[in-house]
């Protein structure tokens, strides 16, 4: 749910002492917008009684409240350090279940050890270069400008995939989401 970018913006402000100014408002709103005209099908909106639309802010919540707590983090760990727990403790959480599935795991793993060495790699990156930007910027202006990367999925998608259906649309949303990347660097 794009909610996290206004989550993130007032709780930087919040717990960080960070400055809102009009520009990251602006920044927001143009991102969040690029989002939404990125995702619209066309379909009613959704009711907030709606299990599935609680579930998403909620979700957008915790996004927003792990995104704060990486920026404290690490302030007291390196991001090595701190990118190792957050990988090896999920693994941990995980293992019982892994256990119960052993067979089918096991089977999954031989079938896709390829993808799952290549996306594990990706994922310890984006989170090390994440981890990296939190460092050097405020967190109102690094969570947002993370957000432009649906502008590449978006591409991507359009180039390697043939997802044209609704092209004009993806691309006004995306021209909005660097409207909004833009307004972060004034």
């Amino acid at each position: 749910m794009n909610l996290r970018i206004f989550f993130v913006l007032l709780l930087s402000f919040l717990f960080l002492k960070e400055e809102i100014t009009i520009f990251r408002v602006i920044s927001s709103v143009f991102i969040f917008l690029g989002l939404f005209v990125l995702t619209f099908e066309k379909k009613p909106f959704r009711r907030i009684s709606e299990r599935g639309v609680q579930l998403a802010i909620i979700t957008a919540f915790f996004i927003s409240l792990s995104a704060l707590l990486d920026k404290i983090a690490i302030q007291c760990f390196s991001q090595n350090f701190y990118g190792f727990l957050q990988f090896i403790l999920p693994a941990v959480y995980f293992l019982p279940l892994i256990v119960k599935r052993k067979e089918r795991m096991l089977n999954f793993i031989r079938e896709a050890a390829g993808f799952i060495a290549l996306t594990s790699f990706m994922s310890a990156w984006r989170f090390y270069f994440q981890l990296t930007a939190y460092k050097y910027l405020e967190l109102s202006l690094a969570f947002p400008l993370m957000r432009v990367s649906v502008l590449v999925t978006t591409f991507a998608g359009i180039t390697f995939l043939g997802e044209t259906k609704r092209i004009k649309q993806k691309i006004f949303g995306s021209i909005l989401m660097f409207v909004g990347a833009m307004f972060v660097f004034v």
